[in-house]
């Protein structure tokens, strides 16, 4: 490669990215201490090839065509239409292998028949993973399908009834202004609620990094516990009979799972006053904690269990509420495994790992 231009070295790099992969591409073409630059960002080589790593298990590069090129001495400056296939699944959108073409634009520095610099000015792939829509974590993809699935209903579905049920009052202000103020304000306490949760999800059930940490399990049980106490009419209970049993985990996600099992316990009662008992014993195998919560209540409603354990929502086959999304998706990030009780039957079995710090 010593002998060739600039432009020669440049092609020859984008017909490598075709007929093998850009991270092969890189690792033949790219001098080791070759800087890159993509939509404005400097990355070193090793940078750029986990880059490209990521990439290449979404997208496919199928052609490479370079339409104008500029050359002076050592430096080459061209625009290039890329076709590109889509093999992974971002925010919900199924692949479907669909093609499409970008045009970029690129310049290069060559010296002894390597890239010592590489300038990309316009990226696609890279905007896309600014914009947090591609991640190589499948499990974490899985759950932003979800979330975006679950979202859309909320959104058309319970939103929208909630909304024609304040309009309705509003209508009827004036014949009974009391049941009127009442209703809207229980509509709209439910509708702020559901937009809380689902910034909760955003925030703490999928993108947030897990924080692990080593904590004594009844001490994050008794926390939540107590703070229900005070400020909810219900009536908790921690039975550890380990008291010096340890989890190593996030502890902010487990306690945002007991929440949500607690509220749960309170929407679904049928009883004046609601009863939570949250019993943690150790597991056995690759689990180390096992947590059982059980309240007095007649049992989650099974239309809203059967879509988590089928895992999916349809038209036809979904809950009212994204409560019991958030605990399931808390677990499963945590990498733990979670079990509802059948309908009738209040109780939800959590197992947890301890997780790597």
């Amino acid at each position: 490669m010593a002998d060739r231009s600039a432009l020669d070295v440049a092609t020859a790099f984008l017909e490598a990215m075709v007929s093998t992969s850009r991270v092969e591409a890189a690792e033949r073409f790219l001098a080791d201490d070759v800087q890159v630059r993509i939509n404005g960002d400097t990355h070193s080589r090793a940078a750029y090839i986990e880059r490209l790593e990521t990439s290449d298990e979404q997208f496919e590069m199928i052609d490479a065509t370079i339409r104008t090129a500029i050359t002076a001495g050592n430096r080459a400056a061209f625009t290039q239409e890329l076709l590109i296939e889509h093999k992974g699944t971002a925010y919900g959108v199924e692949p479907g292998h669909e093609r499409f073409t970008e045009p970029t634009t690129s310049i290069v520095t060559v010296e002894d028949g390597a890239i010592t610099e590489i300038e990309i000015t316009h990226d696609p792939t890279a905007t896309l993973e600014a914009l947090g829509l591609l991640s190589t974590d499948p499990t974490t993809e899985k759950l932003r399908d979800q979330y975006y699935e679950i979202l859309n209903r909320v959104l058309r579905h319970n939103l929208r009834n909630k909304l024609n049920v304040i309009l309705a009052s509003t209508e009827t202000f004036e014949n009974d202004p009391a049941a009127a103020a009442a209703t809207i304000k229980e509509k709209t306490a439910g509708l702020l609620n559901t937009v809380e949760k689902a910034q909760k999800i955003e925030q703490m059930a999928i993108d947030t990094p897990l924080s692990p940490s080593q904590f004594r399990v009844a001490d994050a049980v008794t926390e939540v516990l107590d703070q229900y106490e005070r400020h909810h009419s219900v009536s908790c209970r921690c039975n550890c009979p380990d008291d010096a049993l340890e989890l190593r985990s996030d502890k902010s996600l487990i306690q945002n799972i007991l929440e949500e099992t607690i509220q749960n316990a309170i929407l679904y009662t049928d009883r004046e006053i609601p009863e939570v008992t949250v019993t943690a014993r150790p597991a056995s195998g690759q689990y180390a904690v096992e947590l059982e919560i059980v309240d007095n209540g007649p049992g989650i409603p099974e239309n809203e269990l059967e879509p988590l354990r089928k895992d999916q929502e349809t038209q036809l086959l979904h809950g009212s509420g994204i409560g019991l999304w958030i605990t399931k998706w808390c677990v499963t990030r945590l990498n733990g495994r979670i079990r509802f009780g059948t309908s009738g039957e209040s109780t939800v079995h959590i197992l947890l790992p301890n997780l790597s710090l």
